[in-house]
């Protein structure tokens, strides 16, 4: 006997995976507007302004692409993936804003992390191992935060020391 998905649970998939679109285009739109905002502020229409949204706008539509057209029967959170780009748009408008010389280093780590993000995507998805270290996982996890209380750096040399360093690279 063969069994075929019904029609119903494929419709269900697909309305469950539909929200997504409008929310990568709610982080985006945002991010835009922001960075228009922060252009007409600063009277600077030129197109560098707005390098961090089509960065942003490139990585975005990478990823709907890979996780969404091509492998459409990946089942998941259709809300995580959108929420993280909005997160990272609002970061690159606060440091476009306060900070414009990190702008490009910031984006730099955007795109190592999304192309981090679809090579990790081709892992078999059997991650029941991570699960049997859980306490290892929190312990570590718990160990790195308390060592910012030690070991902590700021790159600027002053203010709050939340970033640890190995040599030239500073992560939080």
């Amino acid at each position: 006997m063969i069994n075929l998905p019904s029609p119903i649970s494929h419709q269900r998939s697909a309305v469950i995976r539909r929200p997504s679109y409008w929310l990568w285009a709610l982080a985006l739109l945002f991010t835009g507007l922001s960075l228009l905002q922060l252009a007409l502020v600063d009277h600077d229409l030129s197109l560098t302004t707005f390098v961090p949204l089509f960065i942003l706008m490139a990585c975005g539509g990478l990823v709907i692409y890979w996780l969404d057209l091509r492998r459409p029967h990946l089942a998941g959170d259709p809300i995580l993936l959108p929420l993280t780009f909005f997160l990272s748009g609002l970061g690159l408008v606060l440091i476009q804003r306060l900070a414009p010389v990190f702008v490009s280093r910031q984006l730099f780590w955007l795109v190592i992390a999304t192309v981090l993000l679809l090579l990790i995507n081709l892992i078999p998805k059997n991650l029941n191992w991570l699960g049997r270290y859980k306490y290892t996982w929190l312990i570590g996890g718990i160990l790195l935060l308390a060592s910012t209380l030690i070991f902590g750096v700021n790159p600027s040399g002053f203010g709050a020391r939340l970033w640890l360093n190995i040599g030239p690279v500073y992560f939080q």
